[in-house]
């Protein structure tokens, strides 16, 4: 004859679960305080022990994802059945399980405070697993710190917002009433002075366009300059240098030997 399956109500397979995501985020690194927990954990449901096979479909329903090997997990139930967490031992994988009862020293299910500390006492004890639980409580107590700071600033913003929507009333409630003929008055006044502000507006952008107007004649008037400039400097150059040879040539004339007419001595007889 068959052996009955195990069976689980959906109470107990969520609490399992959900104290098995808990415990994975607690101890990130030791498998084996991690492990030693799981089956502290899921004994506090179900009030058994059960084989690896049946630790590992729950580890994996909590989308763990870490995958401890199976002499790993026999190792800690083995330290389960050491430190007597199950009167009754290991119990196989078709066992049914103990039902759960309704009252709190029956199913010694703890609050949320006293399972925090009683992870912190066992993982303090574990080694290796001190540092990492207390890098965590830390971190825990910064985040309720941060926490509480967050909320106590709301409260003060909450309040400040509404001592200004009371004087925003008080200052409504209290403020004289406007007659209609000032009110037409002031809005005359305002159009006057937005018809003021647009010729003003397109006196400068008239202005703004002469400005442009006159640079550009500057501009040309200032290149054409320029472009003379250099053209008479050009010129300039070119006389200098005909100037220059001129002298030149000049000089050259004045350093050469003079011509001597030759001296006639008496009177002489022309050849026949």
């Amino acid at each position: 004859m068959a052996r009955p399956g195990l069976y689980f109500s959906p109470e107990q397979q969520q609490r399992i679960v959900e104290a098995i995501r808990r415990l994975d985020i607690a101890f990130p690194h030791d498998n084996a305080v991690f492990l030693d927990e799981v089956i502290e954990a899921v004994h506090t449901v179900t009030r058994r022990v059960y084989g690896v096979r049946r630790y590992v479909q729950w580890l994996a329903d909590a989308g763990v994802r870490r995958r401890p090997s199976n002499t790993t997990l026999q190792k800690a139930v083995d330290r389960a059945q050491g430190r007597g967490t199950a009167a009754s031992g290991v119990v196989a994988d078709a066992v049914e399980p103990w039902p759960i009862p309704s009252a709190h020293a029956e199913t010694g299910t703890l609050s949320p405070g006293e399972e925090r500390n009683r992870i912190a006492s066992r993982a303090i004890g574990a080694p290796g697993a001190g540092a990492e639980w207390m890098e965590a409580r830390i971190r825990a107590e910064v985040a309720e710190r941060a926490l509480e700071h967050e909320a106590a600033r709301n409260r003060q913003l909450q309040a400040a917002m509404a001592d200004l929507e009371r004087r925003l009333g008080e200052a409504l409630a209290t403020a004289p009433a406007v007659p209609p003929k000032l009110t037409d008055a002031t809005l005359e006044r305002l159009e006057q002075t937005m018809e003021t502000v647009s010729r003003l507006e397109g006196a400068a952008n008239a202005l703004a366009g002469t400005e442009r107007f006159l640079r550009l004649q500057n501009d040309a008037v200032r290149q054409q300059t320029q472009n003379e400039a250099d053209q008479l400097r050009q010129r300039i150059r070119t006389l200098e240098a005909e100037v220059a040879q001129l002298n030149a040539q000049i000089d050259a004339y004045r350093r050469a030997p003079e011509r001597t007419t030759p001296v006639s001595r008496g009177w002489v007889k022309p050849s026949s």
